[in-house]
């Protein structure tokens, strides 16, 4: 589910802003990070942000920007 809220956003993007190539990035590193997880493996409900950002900084071997934090906020919490 959180893979598909960030295509969409992604999507909404590129069709209202394509000019935002920072947050398209972070969108696409975000995917990329979600797409190691084995979540047949890890047990992260998708709308426990602190839980998802714990996994994600271990996934990527150092803490994630305020920017992509940000984003993964948004998305977690957004409806």
């Amino acid at each position: 589910m959180i893979l598909y809220k960030l295509k969409e956003l992604e999507c909404s993007l590129e069709k209202k802003d394509p000019t935002d190539l920072i947050l398209l990035e972070n969108l696409r590193i975000l995917k990329e990070l979600l797409l190691k997880i084995d979540f047949q493996a890890e047990n992260i409900p998708e709308n426990n942000y602190k839980k998802l950002l714990q996994v994600l900084i271990e996934i990527n071997g150092a803490n994630l920007s305020p920017e992509l934090q940000k984003v993964l906020d948004t998305v977690v919490h957004s409806n």
